[in-house]
Protein backbone atom coordinates (compact mmCIF):
# COMPACT_ATOMS: atom_id res chain seq x y z
CA UNK A 1 0.00 0.00 0.00
CA UNK A 2 1.47 3.32 -0.94
CA UNK A 3 1.34 5.80 1.90
CA UNK A 4 0.20 9.55 1.58
CA UNK A 5 3.48 11.46 1.35
CA UNK A 6 3.72 14.14 4.13
CA UNK A 7 2.33 17.91 3.71
CA UNK A 8 4.00 20.80 4.25
CA UNK A 9 7.22 20.84 2.52
CA UNK A 10 8.49 20.31 -0.56
CA UNK A 11 9.91 16.92 -1.56
CA UNK A 12 13.06 16.78 -3.93
CA UNK A 13 13.43 15.61 -6.94
CA UNK A 14 11.78 14.92 -10.53
CA UNK A 15 8.32 15.88 -10.34
CA UNK A 16 7.63 12.79 -12.64
CA UNK A 17 9.57 10.11 -10.15
CA UNK A 18 8.03 11.91 -7.16
CA UNK A 19 4.10 11.72 -8.30
CA UNK A 20 4.57 8.37 -9.45
CA UNK A 21 5.44 6.93 -5.92
CA UNK A 22 2.24 9.27 -4.76
CA UNK A 23 -1.07 7.36 -4.28
CA UNK A 24 -3.97 7.99 -6.46
CA UNK A 25 -6.90 10.74 -5.53
CA UNK A 26 -5.27 12.76 -2.41
CA UNK A 27 -4.94 16.46 -3.86
CA UNK A 28 -7.87 18.85 -4.37
CA UNK A 29 -6.19 21.50 -6.16
CA UNK A 30 -2.86 21.85 -8.05
CA UNK A 31 -1.29 24.65 -9.67
CA UNK A 32 1.23 24.07 -12.23
CA UNK A 33 3.34 26.33 -13.25
CA UNK A 34 6.81 25.32 -15.29
CA UNK A 35 8.41 28.33 -16.38
CA UNK A 36 7.55 28.17 -20.46
CA UNK A 37 9.96 27.68 -23.56
CA UNK A 38 10.95 31.33 -24.64
CA UNK A 39 8.98 33.36 -27.61
CA UNK A 40 12.25 35.08 -28.20
CA UNK A 41 12.78 35.32 -32.15
CA UNK A 42 14.81 31.66 -33.12
CA UNK A 43 14.31 29.72 -29.75
CA UNK A 44 12.04 27.64 -30.77
CA UNK A 45 12.32 26.19 -33.86
CA UNK A 46 15.67 27.24 -35.54
CA UNK A 47 17.45 24.37 -36.95
CA UNK A 48 20.89 26.31 -36.26
CA UNK A 49 20.43 25.72 -32.41
CA UNK A 50 16.56 24.85 -31.60
CA UNK A 51 16.92 25.70 -28.19
CA UNK A 52 14.27 26.93 -25.70
CA UNK A 53 14.07 28.26 -21.69
CA UNK A 54 13.90 24.74 -19.69
CA UNK A 55 11.49 24.54 -16.62
CA UNK A 56 15.08 25.20 -14.38
CA UNK A 57 18.13 26.60 -15.56
CA UNK A 58 19.45 24.57 -18.37
CA UNK A 59 18.04 25.35 -21.78
CA UNK A 60 15.42 23.15 -23.53
CA UNK A 61 16.79 21.37 -26.64
CA UNK A 62 16.13 18.60 -28.70
CA UNK A 63 18.39 15.84 -27.83
CA UNK A 64 19.08 12.31 -27.26
CA UNK A 65 17.53 12.69 -23.50
CA UNK A 66 14.24 14.48 -25.55
CA UNK A 67 14.26 11.98 -28.07
CA UNK A 68 13.87 8.97 -26.09
CA UNK A 69 10.95 11.13 -23.57
CA UNK A 70 9.20 10.96 -26.89
CA UNK A 71 9.74 7.56 -28.02
CA UNK A 72 8.24 6.16 -24.75
CA UNK A 73 5.30 7.78 -25.39
CA UNK A 74 5.16 6.97 -28.96
CA UNK A 75 5.35 3.46 -27.50
CA UNK A 76 2.97 3.73 -25.13
CA UNK A 77 -0.42 3.42 -26.93
CA UNK A 78 -2.26 3.57 -23.28
CA UNK A 79 -1.16 6.64 -22.53
CA UNK A 80 -3.73 9.63 -22.74
CA UNK A 81 -1.65 11.95 -24.23
CA UNK A 82 0.04 9.73 -26.98
CA UNK A 83 -1.95 11.18 -30.15
CA UNK A 84 -1.77 14.43 -28.96
CA UNK A 85 2.07 14.12 -28.61
CA UNK A 86 2.41 12.25 -31.90
CA UNK A 87 -0.12 15.03 -34.13
CA UNK A 88 2.48 17.59 -32.61
CA UNK A 89 5.12 16.24 -33.56
CA UNK A 90 4.00 15.83 -36.76
CA UNK A 91 3.36 19.67 -37.01
CA UNK A 92 6.26 20.50 -34.87
CA UNK A 93 8.94 18.32 -35.55
CA UNK A 94 12.26 17.89 -33.39
CA UNK A 95 12.96 21.35 -31.86
CA UNK A 96 13.10 22.69 -28.49
CA UNK A 97 9.39 23.46 -28.34
CA UNK A 98 8.62 19.32 -28.73
CA UNK A 99 10.99 18.12 -26.03
CA UNK A 100 9.13 20.70 -23.90
CA UNK A 101 5.67 19.25 -24.63
CA UNK A 102 6.79 15.47 -24.24
CA UNK A 103 8.46 16.42 -20.68
CA UNK A 104 4.94 17.95 -19.94
CA UNK A 105 2.91 15.24 -20.90
CA UNK A 106 3.88 12.67 -19.11
CA UNK A 107 3.72 14.88 -15.62
CA UNK A 108 -0.01 16.03 -16.86
CA UNK A 109 -0.71 12.63 -16.76
CA UNK A 110 0.55 12.11 -13.01
CA UNK A 111 -0.79 15.09 -12.23
CA UNK A 112 -4.22 14.19 -12.93
CA UNK A 113 -4.11 10.75 -11.51
CA UNK A 114 -3.04 11.73 -7.52
CA UNK A 115 -5.74 14.55 -7.90
CA UNK A 116 -9.36 13.55 -6.23
CA UNK A 117 -12.07 12.85 -8.24
CA UNK A 118 -12.99 16.60 -7.78
CA UNK A 119 -10.03 17.96 -7.85
CA UNK A 120 -8.85 20.69 -10.16
CA UNK A 121 -5.67 21.81 -12.23
CA UNK A 122 -4.92 25.46 -13.03
CA UNK A 123 -1.80 25.23 -15.47
CA UNK A 124 -0.27 28.25 -15.80
CA UNK A 125 1.71 28.08 -19.66
CA UNK A 126 3.70 31.17 -21.83
CA UNK A 127 2.49 32.62 -25.07
CA UNK A 128 5.03 30.34 -26.16
CA UNK A 129 3.32 27.31 -25.88
CA UNK A 130 0.02 27.92 -24.21
CA UNK A 131 -2.33 26.51 -27.07
CA UNK A 132 0.23 23.36 -27.66
CA UNK A 133 -0.47 22.89 -23.71
CA UNK A 134 -4.04 22.99 -24.01
CA UNK A 135 -4.18 20.24 -26.80
CA UNK A 136 -2.45 18.20 -23.90
CA UNK A 137 -4.49 19.04 -21.81
CA UNK A 138 -7.78 18.13 -23.50
CA UNK A 139 -6.14 14.73 -24.09
CA UNK A 140 -5.61 13.97 -20.75
CA UNK A 141 -8.37 15.64 -18.82
CA UNK A 142 -11.01 15.67 -21.40
CA UNK A 143 -12.26 18.78 -23.69
CA UNK A 144 -15.24 18.07 -21.47
CA UNK A 145 -13.05 18.87 -18.14
CA UNK A 146 -12.15 22.03 -19.45
CA UNK A 147 -13.70 25.14 -17.64
CA UNK A 148 -12.31 28.14 -18.30
CA UNK A 149 -9.05 30.14 -19.38
CA UNK A 150 -7.78 32.89 -17.35
CA UNK A 151 -5.99 35.89 -19.13
CA UNK A 152 -3.66 37.32 -16.53
CA UNK A 153 -2.69 40.54 -17.97
CA UNK A 154 0.56 42.30 -17.26
CA UNK A 155 0.58 45.74 -16.10
CA UNK A 156 4.04 46.71 -15.87
CA UNK A 157 6.13 48.25 -19.26
CA UNK A 158 6.55 45.77 -21.54
CA UNK A 159 9.75 45.79 -24.26
CA UNK A 160 8.67 47.62 -27.77
CA UNK A 161 9.44 46.65 -30.83
CA UNK A 162 8.98 47.42 -34.34
CA UNK A 163 8.19 44.26 -35.83
CA UNK A 164 5.42 42.48 -33.50
CA UNK A 165 2.98 43.51 -30.88
CA UNK A 166 4.24 43.46 -27.18
CA UNK A 167 3.71 40.26 -24.88
CA UNK A 168 1.47 41.53 -22.14
CA UNK A 169 -0.24 38.71 -20.74
CA UNK A 170 -0.44 34.90 -20.06
CA UNK A 171 -2.94 32.51 -20.15
CA UNK A 172 -3.69 30.17 -17.15
CA UNK A 173 -5.79 26.64 -18.53
CA UNK A 174 -7.96 25.50 -15.53
CA UNK A 175 -9.63 21.86 -16.10
CA UNK A 176 -11.88 19.82 -13.71
CA UNK A 177 -10.86 16.11 -13.14
CA UNK A 178 -14.66 15.30 -13.70
CA UNK A 179 -18.57 16.58 -13.46
CA UNK A 180 -17.97 18.07 -9.83
CA UNK A 181 -15.30 20.56 -8.64
CA UNK A 182 -14.86 23.41 -6.83
CA UNK A 183 -15.41 27.45 -7.45
CA UNK A 184 -15.73 29.38 -4.66
CA UNK A 185 -16.86 32.34 -7.73
CA UNK A 186 -18.04 34.51 -5.03
CA UNK A 187 -14.75 35.28 -3.34
CA UNK A 188 -13.67 36.71 -6.24
CA UNK A 189 -16.51 38.56 -7.89
CA UNK A 190 -16.90 39.85 -4.35
CA UNK A 191 -13.45 41.39 -3.96
CA UNK A 192 -14.11 43.05 -7.77
CA UNK A 193 -17.32 44.16 -6.81
CA UNK A 194 -19.31 42.78 -9.45
CA UNK A 195 -21.56 40.25 -9.11
CA UNK A 196 -19.51 37.20 -11.37
CA UNK A 197 -15.81 36.98 -11.69
CA UNK A 198 -13.76 38.31 -14.23
CA UNK A 199 -11.66 36.07 -16.65
CA UNK A 200 -8.68 38.87 -17.47
CA UNK A 201 -6.35 39.13 -14.50
CA UNK A 202 -3.94 42.55 -13.98
CA UNK A 203 -0.74 41.22 -11.92
CA UNK A 204 2.59 42.54 -12.33
CA UNK A 205 4.89 40.03 -13.37
CA UNK A 206 7.70 39.62 -11.13
CA UNK A 207 10.36 37.79 -13.00
CA UNK A 208 10.71 33.87 -14.66
CA UNK A 209 11.02 32.42 -11.63
CA UNK A 210 9.07 33.78 -8.55
CA UNK A 211 5.35 33.77 -8.81
CA UNK A 212 3.06 35.82 -8.40
CA UNK A 213 1.68 35.64 -4.73
CA UNK A 214 -1.35 37.30 -5.85
CA UNK A 215 -2.25 35.39 -8.21
CA UNK A 216 -1.87 32.04 -6.49
CA UNK A 217 -3.82 33.78 -4.04
CA UNK A 218 -6.70 34.44 -6.42
CA UNK A 219 -6.47 30.15 -8.16
CA UNK A 220 -6.29 29.30 -4.12
CA UNK A 221 -9.16 31.15 -3.03
CA UNK A 222 -11.19 30.04 -5.88
CA UNK A 223 -10.83 26.69 -6.30
CA UNK A 224 -10.21 25.09 -3.02
CA UNK A 225 -11.89 25.08 0.27
CA UNK A 226 -10.02 25.87 3.92
CA UNK A 227 -8.25 22.09 4.97
CA UNK A 228 -8.39 21.43 1.16
CA UNK A 229 -4.34 20.51 0.09
CA UNK A 230 -2.81 22.69 -2.91
CA UNK A 231 -0.08 20.78 -4.87
CA UNK A 232 2.87 22.69 -6.53
CA UNK A 233 4.75 20.00 -9.08
CA UNK A 234 7.34 23.12 -9.75
CA UNK A 235 7.78 24.42 -6.47
CA UNK A 236 11.08 26.98 -6.79
CA UNK A 237 10.27 29.30 -4.51
CA UNK A 238 8.29 29.06 -1.27
CA UNK A 239 5.22 31.96 -2.43
CA UNK A 240 2.69 28.94 -3.32
CA UNK A 241 3.20 27.48 0.30
CA UNK A 242 2.64 30.96 1.77
CA UNK A 243 -0.16 31.85 -0.38
CA UNK A 244 -1.82 28.02 0.58
CA UNK A 245 -1.42 28.24 4.57
CA UNK A 246 -2.36 32.31 5.15
CA UNK A 247 -5.81 31.01 3.17
CA UNK A 248 -6.10 28.15 5.67
CA UNK A 249 -5.13 25.06 2.97
CA UNK A 250 -2.66 22.08 3.42
CA UNK A 251 0.56 22.50 0.93
CA UNK A 252 2.97 20.05 -0.75
CA UNK A 253 5.25 20.45 -3.47
CA UNK A 254 8.32 19.27 -5.58
CA UNK A 255 11.23 20.89 -5.85
CA UNK A 256 13.94 20.15 -8.52
CA UNK A 257 17.38 19.42 -6.76
CA UNK A 258 19.07 22.38 -8.33
CA UNK A 259 16.16 25.05 -7.36
CA UNK A 260 15.97 27.42 -4.80
CA UNK A 261 12.86 26.59 -2.48
CA UNK A 262 11.23 25.63 0.51
CA UNK A 263 13.09 23.25 2.83
CA UNK A 264 12.67 19.57 1.09
CA UNK A 265 12.26 16.31 2.09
Amino acid sequence: MVEHPEVGCAHRGDCIDVLRAWPDGFVDLCYAHPPPPSSAPGTLFSTRSRRAASPHDGPWQWDESAAKGLDAIQRDLDNPAHDAVVGLHIALGDCGIMAFLAYMAVRLVEIRRVLKPTGSVYLHGGSAAGHYLKVLMDAVFGPRNFRNEIICCDEGPNRASRRQFATAHEAVLWYANGPRWTFNGHVEAGSQGRSSPPLSWVSRRRSAVSKNVELLERVIAVGSNPGDLVLDPFCVDGNSRAAALSLGRDWIGIDAPHCIGVEPR
